[in-house]
C-alpha cells in the first residue's frame, strides 16, 4: 500500500487554481507529476498554520524579556524567522540571532541563537547535525556551584573531545565524515568533524547569497 504525501492533497489544490492539471508530467523521461513542483508551497503552508497555534498556547512571558533584539544575518524563509520569534517569546530571553546558514529547524532555527538570564534551553542545540546534547539533573544546588562555573567550564573543556575550539589529545573519528572529505581533498584547519561541510544542508546556498545584516 501507497503511503500518501501528507501535503499531496493541497498541493493539487494549488496547482489547480493556478489553471494547472496537478497529474500532468514534468521533467525528462517519466517525470513526475506537477503536483510535485508545488509540494513545497503546501508544506510551508502547513507550516504557518502550525507555528500560529504553538504562538497562541505559549505561556506569558515576564515583561522583561519580551521584545528582546533579534538580528539576522542574510536572507532566510519566512517560516525560519517565524520558528525563531516563537522561540524568543518563551523565557529569559536577553536577545536572538539568526546566523548565515540559518534554516527551519525542529524546535529552534538551526544556526539560531539564543541567550538567556539565568536559563539553559536544552532543546536548542543537537537535532540537525548530530550535536551532542545531554542534560544531567544532580542534586546539587545551584548556589553551591554559583562562584565556580569558570572553573567546571574550564574542566568540561579539558574533557571533552569533539567540535570546534576542542582542546585535548582524544580525537572522535567518525568514517563518514572522513571518507566525505578525503575524497574531495579537503582537510578541516581550527575545527572538527561535526564542523564540515558537509554538516550544512544549505551551505552552497549560503555562499550564492548576498550578505545582509538586519534587526528584526
Amino acid at each position: 500500500m501507497t503511503r500518501l504525501d501528507p501535503y499531496q492533497r493541497r498541493a493539487h489544490e494549488l496547482a489547480a487554481a493556478a489553471g494547472l492539471d496537478p497529474g500532468a508530467r514534468v521533467d525528462a523521461g517519466r517525470g513526475m507529476p506537477l503536483w510535485c513542483n508545488v509540494r513545497e508551497a503546501a508544506r510551508a503552508e502547513h507550516v504557518d498554520r502550525e507555528a500560529i497555534g504553538v504562538r497562541a498556547g505559549l505561556p506569558e512571558q515576564s515583561g522583561e524579556f519580551q521584545n528582546a533584539p533579534l538580528t539576522v544575518i542574510g536572507i532566510h524563509e519566512a517560516n525560519t524567522i517565524t520558528q525563531m520569534q516563537n522561540c524568543m517569546r518563551v523565557g529569559n530571553v536577553v536577545a536572538g540571532a539568526i546566523c548565515a546558514d540559518g534554516h527551519l529547524g525542529y524546535a529552534q532555527p538551526v544556526g539560531g541563537v539564543i541567550p538567556y538570564k539565568t536559563q539553559i534551553s536544552i532543546s536548542g542545540v543537537g537535532f540537525d547535525i548530530g550535536c551532542g546534547n545531554l542534560a544531567v539533573r544532580l542534586d546539587t544546588p545551584y548556589s553551591a556551584v554559583q562562584n565556580k562555573a569558570a572553573d567546571l567550564l574550564k574542566e568540561i573543556t579539558r574533557v571533552v573531545s569533539f567540535g570546534m575550539g576542542r582542546a585535548n589529545d582524544e580525537r572522535a573519528e567518525y568514517a563518514l565524515l572522513d571518507a566525505w572529505l578525503s575524497e574531495r581533498g579537503v582537510t578541516l584547519r581550527g575545527a572538527d568533524l561535526d564542523e564540515s561541510p558537509m554538516a550544512y544542508r544549505r551551505l552552497p546556498e549560503v555562499l550564492a547569497r548576498p550578505l545582509t545584516i538586519r534587526q528584526c
